[in-house]
């Protein structure tokens, strides 16, 4: 039985549960594969989905003759390409889908992502259509449809707890183990949460319970966080003799600023759902923080999904970046977006 559900309550919404009330879903062994498992799903039907929404793979699915040269020099649409794609990468094909052309390569900054895959899913080949009986042929699916794709990502915890941090007696047993056996392992537990970050679709965390060290991480991961009135984020990591770890150090300094982070860290605070929400932690409070969630994912999903994969991009540009890459980025994103219009 897997610890980890995957849901669709709404068009184009994709629901992921840690379904481990019992251990309040902290990260073991088991869950932690399972949360992998899942996360790379995703990637894999928004890879997939982007890839038959490209020009060349609309044509390879509507003709029954090999894909040949006409075909993967259509790969690039001229609305969305960027001044330095300059063609197309391999695709790949899996049994219930017709063969699918290449689409086009990873953009830089100076390119919108519109009908192209992030950095995190490029790699993932594509997965059959939604209800395809393997070995069976099945439509391209619309990529205008919300159905056919996840565009939003929505993760919660079942029962009380949102997520209680790794399981710390797996984590670190048996006692000696070398530093860098430790630590590769560590990267191993902090890599099963942290695809969250790769996905280039909107991330919501609903937290209704407790969320502690790594189960903050979780949160902190996704892009949006609503959290309910029992909610709290414990970040107590120094209070057990242990350095922060998956990420936790960056996610606060750049929600909260260095100062606030570090005097977080060395105390070991847990902040309750008022003050996480004040502190700007979490975007909104809700007696229902899954409902309020779903709500919220289900308007950001009848976007264009390019256009919010676009959006959230240039969000992350603009937050690391300098002006005038946000500014370049913008100019590319804003006339593909004006191309469909």
């Amino acid at each position: 039985m897997s610890l980890v559900e995957l849901e669709t309550p709404a068009p184009g919404v994709r629901l992921l549960r840690l379904a481990d009330p019992d251990r309040r879903n902290a990260i073991s062994p088991a869950l932690q594969a399972d949360l992998a498992a899942a996360l790379d799903t995703i990637a894999a039907e928004i890879a997939a989905a982007t890839a038959l929404g490209t020009p060349a793979a609309k044509i390879a699915t509507a003709s029954s003759a090999a894909p040949g040269p006409a075909v993967a020099a259509a790969a690039v649409s001229p609305g969305n390409a960027s001044p330095t794609t300059s063609g197309a990468i391999a695709g790949s094909t899996s049994p219930g889908t017709a063969a699918v052309a290449a689409a086009p390569a990873a953009p830089t900054t100076s390119g919108p992502t519109s009908d192209s895959t992030s950095p995190g899913t490029a790699a993932l080949g594509t997965v059959p259509a939604a209800g395809a009986a393997p070995g069976t042929s099945d439509a391209a699916p619309d990529p205008t449809s919300p159905g056919d794709r996840p565009r939003v990502l929505v993760i919660t915890g079942a029962g009380t707890a949102f997520c209680a941090g790794a399981d710390l007696a797996a984590t670190f047993s048996p006692p000696g183990l070398p530093v860098y056996a430790l630590r590769d392992r560590l990267r191993a537990t902090y890599e099963s949460f942290l695809r969250v970050r790769r996905l280039p679709i909107p991330t919501i965390a609903a937290v209704q319970g407790a969320a502690v060290g790594a189960g903050v991480n979780l949160a902190l991961a996704c892009d949006v966080r609503i959290a309910g009135p029992r909610a709290r984020f414990g970040l107590t990591f120094s209070r057990l003799g242990l350095h922060p770890g998956g990420g936790c150090t960056h996610f606060l300094v750049r929600t909260l600023g260095p100062q606030r982070a570090l005097s977080i860290l060395l105390d070991g605070a847990t902040l309750g759902a008022e003050e996480a929400h004040r502190l700007g932690l979490v975007l909104k409070l809700a007696e229902d923080p899954l409902a309020e969630a779903c709500e919220t994912a289900t308007r950001w999903a009848a976007l264009d999904p390019a256009l919010a994969a676009d959006i959230k991009r240039a969000v992350g540009l603009a937050t690391d970046g300098d002006f005038d890459d946000v500014l370049e980025f913008e100019a590319w994103a804003q006339a593909s977006s004006a191309s469909k219009r």
